[in-house]
């Protein structure tokens, strides 16, 4: 009888040791997750639905988006009709000419944007809009007014012909090669710490 007790206890011992290991197992395994989050994608909202209808046309067929091959490819690669932040990452170049696009709010998700070409638009202005990778930027005949570039620090060219300019400041971009800004009714030019500077199309 008492050998039975023994046997008992020592099963119910073992049990509860081994769930005290499943449940250590548990609380580490739910205190490394946190500590290490898994990053999650997240649909953008676009201010203009307009740019995002544009974005939504890419595919390998046009030339509406790249990634850093040079290789034309669909944005919206899961077909829900929606951009996320993933799907944004693989895109290096945007050529969104010609478009009906007025407002801009959204684009900056594409963090790893270089290249984007947003002629011949809808656009009244430009305003420090982060983009930190980009090097080239095309606003031809458009409407701006405004134009706020120098959050842009690897910018090389920026191409803003045919728009209602009256001033155009652009201050201490460093890798700033090219300004193309002729036919403007730009009154007031001021260019300031732009070292690369080569190259200043104006007619003024």
């Amino acid at each position: 009888m008492k050998l039975r007790i023994v046997l008992w206890i020592g099963i119910i011992l073992g049990y509860l040791d081994n769930t005290y290991i499943f449940m250590k197992s548990i609380f580490l395994l739910v205190l490394t997750i946190s500590f290490y989050p898994i990053k999650s994608q997240t649909i953008i909202f676009f201010e203009d639905n307009a740019l995002k209808e544009k974005l939504l046309e890419a595919t390998q067929e046009n030339k509406i988006a790249k990634n850093k091959d040079g290789e034309k490819i669909k944005i919206d690669v899961d077909n829900n009709g929606e951009i996320d932040t993933n799907e944004a990452l693989f895109v290096v170049s945007l050529n969104l000419y010609p478009g009906d696009i007025s407002k801009l709010g959204g684009i900056e998700k594409f963090e790893n944007l270089k290249n984007l070409d947003l002629a011949t638009n809808n656009l009244t202005k430009f305003e420090n809009i982060n983009l930190p990778n980009l090097e080239t930027l095309d606003l031809l005949d458009n409407d701006i007014i405004s134009l706020k570039i120098d959050n842009l620090k690897n910018l090389r060219t920026i191409t803003c012909q045919q728009n209602k300019l009256k001033k155009l400041s652009i201050i201490g971009l460093e890798n700033l090669e090219s300004i193309f800004c002729n036919i403007n009714p730009i009154r007031k030019t001021v260019l300031k710490n732009l070292p690369k500077l080569t190259h200043i199309g104006t007619d003024n």
